[in-house]
Order: C-alpha cells, then sequence, then structure tokens
C-alpha cells in the first residue's frame, strides 16, 4: 500500500506545472538585465567613439588648411591639432587629460605634407562591470590628412593697364596695391607647398610681351582682322632662325609704288620715274622676318575659308598656327613686364611683381588668352622644361587655376577689328575684346579649369564725366566679368569686386587660401 500511494505522489510531482513562470522569470531575469547592460554601455561607447572619430578628422582637416596656407607654423602644429582637438570633443584644452579622451602618435610631416593623429575614448562601464569584471572599454580612432595630395598649376594675370597708375578711393596707388596683394597670393600659394605649386606670371595691357623664350611663335602680321596664321616648324627654325616661311607669308602684304626721284647723272640733277615693291612702312617686322619685339596680340580666325578656326582654343603653334603680332600694336605701347612661365621659385615671381608698370589701353582677352597658354598641356613641348604644364585630364591629383584681374573696361582688340587703331573706345559696345574674353572664359572653364576673377575699383576706371554712360559701362564690365568666372558655389566665391586696396588685398588672399584648401583630400 505504501509503495502504491509513494509511487502515485512521485507521479503527480512530476505532472505538476504549477510555479513554472516564477522559475523562468527567476532564471531570466539576470539575462534581462545583462542585455539592457551591454545595449547601454554599448550605445554610449558608440556615441563617444562618433565623437572623437569627429573631433579627431576636424583637428587633422584644420591643421592641415592652417600648414597649407601659412596662418600656423610647423612647429606650433600639434598644439593646433590639439586644441581644435579638445574643443569638439567638448572639453577645455587644460582639461582634455583628465577626461575620457587621450590623444596621441600626432605626426607633421612636412615633407610628405601629411598631418596625422590617433586617440582614444575610454567608457567607465556601469552594469556590466559586476558581469565582465572590467571597469571600462575603450575604442580607438585614427585620421590622415594630405595637405600636398595634389599638384597645383595657377596662372595669375594682372591688368599693368595706364589706369593702374591712379589712385583708389581711398588715396592708395592702384599699381602699388596690385604689387602687394599679387605677392600675398603667391606667397599664401607657395607657402610649405614643396613644389607643388606653380604659378604663372602674364601682366598685360594693349599687348603680352611673351619674352625671349616664346618670342619663336610670334608672326609679325598687318593690320587685318582676320588672317591665315602661319605653322610652326621646328626644323626651319633650327636651320633659320625662324620657324616659318616668312617671305610666303609676307608676299600677300608687299606693295608696289612708284613716284619722281631726283639722281644726278653727268653732273646734273634729273627727276627720274621709278617704282619700288616691298611691305608698308607700318608693317611691323624686321628683315629676317621676325617681328619688331617680344610682344603678342589676340590670336584670329582665318581669312582663308576653308581653314580650320583656332581662335579660342589652346592648340599649340604647330598645330593652330603661330599667333599674331598685329602691325596696330606701336612698338611704344609694347609693355616690358614679360611672362613669367610656371615656376615655384617664389622670388622669380615677386622681382616679376615688383618690376611691373604701366602703360596703354586694357585687352584683357589678349592676357587671359596666353595665360591659357601657359597651363596648357597642349604648349607643354613649346615652354620651358622647368615650366611644363601637366595634363589634368589624366591626373587626377592635378588642378589647374586662373585668376584673372583687371581695373577697368576691355577697349583694346585686333582680332575681328577692321579699324586702323587696335582702340575701339571705351563702350565695350564697341569693342571686340568682351566678346573675345567670353568666348575664351567659356573655352577655358570647359576644361575643367577653375576661373577666379577680381574686378578692381571698376567705378573709378571707366569714369569719363558722363555719368550715365559710366554707370552702364560698370555694369556691363561687372556681368563681363562675373559671367567669366566660375559660378559661386556654396562654400567657394570666385568672382570678387574690390573697391580699394585692403579688399583688393583680402581677395587676394582668399583666393589664395581657397585654392590651397580645395587642395586637401582626406
Amino acid at each position: 500500500m505504501f509503495n502504491r500511494k509513494f509511487r502515485h505522489a512521485v507521479r503527480r510531482f512530476a505532472h505538476d506545472r504549477s510555479g513554472n513562470f516564477m522559475m523562468m522569470f527567476g532564471l531570466g531575469v539576470g539575462v534581462i538585465f545583462l542585455a539592457a547592460g551591454i545595449a547601454v554601455d554599448y550605445s554610449m561607447a558608440l556615441a563617444g567613439k562618433t565623437r572623437v572619430n569627429n573631433a579627431l578628422d576636424a583637428a587633422t582637416l584644420a591643421t592641415a588648411r592652417a600648414l597649407s596656407v601659412g596662418e600656423v607654423d610647423p612647429d606650433d602644429a600639434e598644439d593646433y591639432l590639439e586644441r581644435i582637438f579638445a574643443a569638439n570633443v567638448g572639453t577645455a584644452i587644460d582639461d582634455l587629460d583628465d577626461s575620457p579622451y587621450f590623444l596621441y602618435d600626432v605626426i607633421i610631416n612636412e615633407t610628405t605634407g601629411g598631418v596625422s593623429a590617433s586617440a582614444r575614448y575610454k567608457h567607465d562601464l556601469k552594469l556590466l562591470q559586476v558581469a565582465t569584471g572590467r571597469d571600462d572599454i575603450q575604442v580607438a580612432s585614427r585620421s590622415a590628412v594630405q595637405f600636398g595630395a595634389s599638384d597645383i598649376e595657377v596662372a595669375m594675370v594682372l591688368d599693368v593697364t595706364g589706369s593702374m597708375n591712379w589712385d583708389d578711393a581711398d588715396g592708395n596707388h592702384k599699381l602699388t596695391a596690385l604689387k602687394a596683394a599679387a605677392k600675398g597670393a603667391v606667397e599664401k600659394l607657395l607657402n610649405n607647398a614643396n613644389g607643388a605649386v606653380k604659378i604663372s606670371l602674364v601682366p598685360y595691357a594693349e599687348s603680352v610681351n611673351v619674352g625671349p623664350n616664346l618670342a619663336k611663335y610670334i608672326y609679325a602680321d598687318y593690320k587685318e582682322s582676320k588672317s591665315d596664321a602661319p605653322t610652326y616648324n621646328s626644323a626651319l627654325f633650327n636651320e633659320t632662325g625662324v620657324g616659318y616661311d616668312y617671305e610666303a607669308f609676307q608676299e600677300q602684304y608687299v606693295e608696289e609704288y612708284c613716284g619722281w626721284e631726283w639722281v644726278r647723272r653727268r653732273r646734273r640733277w634729273r627727276q627720274v620715274w621709278r617704282c619700288y615693291s616691298g611691305l608698308p612702312d607700318d608693317f611691323r617686322v624686321e628683315n629676317n622676318g621676325t617681328n619688331v619685339d617680344q610682344c603678342a596680340t589676340d590670336r584670329k580666325a582665318p581669312k582663308t575659308n576653308g581653314r580650320t578656326n583656332y581662335q579660342y582654343t589652346n592648340a599649340d603653334p604647330s598645330t593652330g598656327g603661330m599667333i599674331s603680332r598685329d602691325s596696330r600694336l606701336r612698338e611704344s605701347d609694347c609693355i616690358d613686364e614679360q611672362i613669367v612661365p610656371l615656376t615655384s621659385n617664389k622670388t622669380t615671381l615677386d622681382n616679376a611683381i615688383d618690376a611691373m608698370s604701366y602703360n596703354g589701353g586694357t585687352a584683357g582677352h589678349i592676357g587671359l588668352q596666353w595665360a591659357w597658354y601657359t597651363i596648357s598641356h597642349s604648349w607643354r613641348n613649346f615652354l620651358p622644361v622647368s615650366s611644363q604644364p601637366g595634363d589634368h585630364t589624366t591626373d587626377p591629383d592635378l588642378d589647374k587655376y586662373v585668376i584673372f584681374m583687371t581695373d577697368g573696361v576691355f577697349n583694346t582688340a585686333y582680332a575681328d577689328n577692321t579699324g586702323s587703331e587696335g582702340w575701339t573706345g571705351h563702350n565695350p559696345a564697341y569693342s571686340e575684346s568682351p566678346d573675345h574674353t567670353t568666348a575664351l572664359c567659356s573655352a577655358i572653364k570647359a576644361q575643367n579649369i577653375k576661373v577666379f576673377v577680381v574686378g578692381f575699383d571698376l567705378d573709378e576706371s571707366v569714369a569719363d564725366g558722363n555719368a550715365n554712360l559710366e554707370r552702364s559701362w560698370v555694369r556691363n564690365a561687372q556681368t563681363l566679368l562675373s559671367n567669366c568666372a566660375t559660378p559661386n558655389s556654396t562654400n567657394v566665391t570666385y568672382f570678387y569686386l574690390a573697391d580699394d586696396a585692403e579688399a583688393l588685398t583680402l581677395a587676394f588672399e582668399n583666393i589664395a587660401r581657397t585654392i590651397r584648401n580645395l587642395r586637401l583630400t582626406l
């Protein structure tokens, strides 16, 4: 009987389900708290890691930018980076050592142009401390920036026309102001660039003085609106010193003229009718076919139907033809300031800027045209070896820029000008130069070359006593220059109007800083 009751009691106990929930809860509550602890501590650690990542990226990038434009000395760069990091994690620099953030392995490499650093975030464990036996967990981050990650080629196109001898609204001499602003930009662009930044200098007035290295690509041309430019032949140049068949080209301009001439025959003076042939007196050419100076004017469209028009291209002299030296440019108006091809030599650029003087009218499109040539890969083999431009269409680490400065209305052109002079009047409606400028700006920007434009003291430069015309000219000039510049973006300004010397300096500083900042890559 007892055994039967005992077995029955065992079976009842085995099948009894009362109290199961409490048992399961008792067993699961620990797991729930453990999961909650993991979630809380993990989310807090993740937030800390995100903050340290963002702060570190901001610090390295800001330091690289400051170094690239010379705002911080390399010896002070580590302290600068630490201050930026502390500010971004929300702590004072003096309290950083006692914070959960730790900065280490800061490297400033001037040779490679790199800034890098590492940082840790220490999170004190809460619920997980009991379960894991650990007091904290640490997450680390590293950031690196190259402030020398790409090469830069910049063409500076500077107005040295007669109006640059005037004073701005504050009484500052305009050419003096331009020299200071341009040299400041050179300083910022080349500072700590380690040869990766090259600058060409193109002063312009009624023409451009191309200098001895490029004079071989200029042909003596006559005062016509169009011209069949000869192509440059290097073999012929090596043989004769002139790179084209100048006699064949000039034959079309030879004139015959006749007149009475007094001659002495048999001790008596007599009048004799004689005829001569030759180039017009105002065809500015040397006996060997070269032009009389190193100055060049604008590239012209061909006058013969069916020939390819290279007027608004960067075609080299052997492909698109040589560049005209129009005879309407008087020798006295050929400017002294020569083009400086691409260079990283600050002294060379500073000396060239210091030597700039003022003279003549304003053919802004000619300066822009030659600026393009100095940074064009198409002209590579026609420039000195040390100044040969790279090919930014195949090299993703090469960027090209034009800084185009003027103080007035473009009023001089030779291409498409049928007048006897290059001067075509202040009003842009009467001048071909604005049209040429517009076409060149579009062609340059189409090659992914960024164009910065600075209009300096335009109101004063076009004044002639007629207020209505003056306002119209200023509006036209501003519209032309604004359209020439690369369109402004949210972060980058490409078009500047400077009323005085201070504003001009600030514009050049901003442009130089922008170019160096655009060069940075994470």
